[in-house]
């Protein structure tokens, strides 16, 4: 979409990598790359360049600085500058040089890549242009060319943003409704830019990757020639979705704060009402149940008439987990069996106090995707998330738990870092011993049955048979079968179906009432010794085919190769690089494919020692994370970007 108005618009760059640059000597460039436009006064605007990359394909994955007061026949190049002194840039020369294109053309080449990428099942708003050598500085050795892949993120005006909306209203209402095709399109990128807008700092952000994530894994669903005769139900609940959406851009709340919130209320909600749409999906005769229809019909209508109440929509940030201390304080008193599960180490991941959200909406969408949909899981329930020292991976947890909580999905949490959280990574690799398997054995037993309802009596069970008077020590695996798994399949077959809601006298079909997911989340398995971890691998994948089939067991660590020989070999496990990949790349590897890096070992470093950088360089933040919702202007002078539904 070009833009509409002539004054107002901004525009902003999102530079990702280049391709096939060289110095004239043959050597990698240490190369940088910046935008620049001229104004109609003949002034000449240049955005702040990006770090320094020392690579032949350098990659950058940052934004850069917005451009106001913008239009369709802006001419904007592009400048590649290579630089012997990183850090002094009056070191640095042009490398490359891209031709000048007006604005419109750029926002053209941007809209044909996503519907390239649309026909071809991965949409990207990434493309690339060629650039011109500079003279006397580059041999071209290679096959190709010199080429600058980035995307381009249009911030719309005011007025912009009420006439896209009016359009986007008229459209619909023209649209028949039978497309379904159109409108599940439609949903996705409402969903797609609302995420983009909303700063990665905002807690509701990771509730609007939540929603994406799991729209996108069961879309293909929707091609299913079954559901076309019910395609009317499908169709108006998904246009719901997308009416809530547009119900909060134009509605009650007061402050762009509280309309985010909102946001994420809607999407949190939206995600529980795609979890059972999946599993009709899957099952097409469900949609002829008439408690599922009434069902599906209720939420419908709640959806295009959200109600926007005073107060905080999403409630207390620390309520999840204020939550799950109150449930683990309750079971301590309610017996002393109980107290002897509870252990001196953390139930809860640490909160780390990072420069940056840690949680790139791909690696979110991936795994709550793979936690919460049954057909992902099924195939996948052993999950392993790599990444370097300090990227995020507890954060993540954090924040994992969190959503799981507000989705109803008990998630029990252990870390093997002995250590306080402002302990640095040299001090980490020696020093205390890490806990026991023993001790998460029993961490784990108390926290489900603590947050798994009607699981305390079978866990009580185990922890009598295993300390009675005339019982025999257990090792690591008996014990993790007699409090963890022994519960777990003992709660699973007794499980009663209850009704869809307590007004109905008769349940409704089996499928609807399938147990929510339970997670098992263990940290930290970098800290493990090396023969602890191996114990832990092997009972972890011979007990996969004993869990019940609900149960999913994420894994954090830095990169480790014994984790990863056993990942690679066991046929219910899978793995990825935090931050790596798209969302759709996760998807289908969750579906089957092997996830993560190819057989030749990990690059950049990953399998170095700890405490070095390794990956952590391939987890690119964009910019003005900490930008907070109204687009106020920064102290370099720019300005927020995620002003797009806000």
């Amino acid at each position: 979409m070009g833009l509409q108005s002539s004054a107002g618009s901004q525009v902003q760059f999102r530079f990702e990598k280049c391709c096939n640059l060289r110095r004239k000597n043959g050597s990698a460039p240490n190369a940088a790359v910046y935008a620049q436009y001229t104004t109609k006064a003949g002034q000449t605007v240049k955005s702040p360049k990006t770090a320094f990359c020392k690579s032949a394909n350098p990659e950058w994955f940052e934004n850069s600085r917005k451009f106001v007061d913008v239009n369709n026949d802006t001419e904007i190049a592009f400048v590649v500058l290579d630089s012997a002194i990183p850090r002094l840039s009056r070191a640095s020369k042009p490398l490359a040089r891209s031709s000048s294109y007006s604005l419109g053309e750029l926002l053209q080449m941007r809209d044909e890549a996503l519907t390239k990428g649309v026909e071809n099942g991965h949409a990207s708003p990434s493309f690339a242009i060629p650039l011109d050598l500079a003279s006397g500085e580059v041999t071209a050795g290679a096959e190709e060319g010199p080429s600058l892949i980035l995307s381009v993120i249009h911030i719309m005006s005011e007025k912009e943003k009420a006439e896209h909306l009016a359009k986007v209203t008229d459209d619909w209402r023209s649209k028949q409704r039978d497309n379904l095709d159109g409108e599940r399109a439609a949903l996705a990128k409402e969903l797609q830019l609302l995420g983009d807008s909303i700063p990665s700092t905002a807690n509701a952000k990771i509730l609007v990757d939540l929603a994406a994530g799991l729209f996108a894994s069961i879309s293909p669903l929707l091609d299913n020639n079954d559901i076309l005769e019910d395609k009317d139900l499908v169709l108006h609940l998904i246009t719901s979705y997308r009416v809530m959406l547009e119900q909060f851009l134009s509605g009650k709340a007061k402050t762009p704060e509280l309309r985010v919130q909102y946001y994420g209320k809607g999407c949190l909600e939206m995600s529980q009402s795609l979890r059972v749409l999946e599993r009709c999906l899957r099952k097409p005769e469900l949609l002829k149940d008439s408690l599922i229809v009434t069902d599906i019909k209720r939420r419908t209508i709640r959806f295009e008439t959200f109600p926007q109440e005073p107060g905080s929509p999403l409630g207390n940030i620390n309520q999840v987990f204020s939550e799950r201390e109150t449930l683990r304080n309750a079971l301590i008193t309610e017996s002393d069996l109980f107290a002897e599960l509870s252990t001196s180490f953390s139930a809860e991941p640490t909160r780390l106090n990072l420069a940056h959200s840690p949680n790139p909406s791909p690696t979110v969408q991936m795994l709550t995707s793979w936690a919460l949909l049954s057909s992902r899981a099924e195939l996948k329930r052993l999950f392993w998330l790599h990444g370097a020292a300090n990227c995020g991976k507890t954060q993540l947890a954090h924040s994992l738990i969190d959503v799981f909580g507000r989705m109803g999905v008990a998630t029990a949490y252990f870390t093997f870092n002995n250590h306080s959280p402002s302990s640095s990574d040299e001090d980490a690799d020696g020093g205390d011993e890490p806990p026991s398997l023993e001790d998460m054995t029993k961490a784990i037993a108390f926290q489900l049955a603590a947050y798994v309802k009607g699981l305390a009596s079978s866990v009580s069970s185990g922890v009598l048979q295993s300390s009675g008077k005339n019982a025999d020590p257990l090792d690591f695996p008996a014990l993790f079968k007699r409090l963890v798994i022994s519960p777990l399949q003992v709660h699973a077959q007794s499980r009663k179906k209850l009704p869809l809601n307590e007004t109905e006298s008769r349940p409704a079909h089996s499928i609807m009432q399938a147990p929510d997911p339970v997670v098992i989340i263990l940290d930290d398995l970098d800290q493990c010794a090396p023969g602890q971890l191996e114990e832990l691998l092997l009972v972890l994948k011979e007990s996969l085919g004993d869990m019940p089939k609900e149960v999913r067991v994420l894994m954090f660590s830095r990169e480790l190769g014994a984790v990863r020989g056993v990942v690679r070999r066991c046929a219910g496990a899978s793995m990825a690089g935090f931050g790596e990949g798209s969302a759709g790349v996760g998807v289908a590897g969750l579906a089957g494919l092997d996830l993560g890096i190819d057989e030749d070992g990990v690059e950049g470093g990953m399998g170095s020692a700890p405490g070095t950088p390794g990956r952590v360089n391939s987890i690119k933040w964009g910019g003005d994370l900490k930008g907070d919702l109204k687009g106020k202007r920064r102290s370099d002078g720019s300005q927020s970007s995620r002003t797009r539904f806000v």
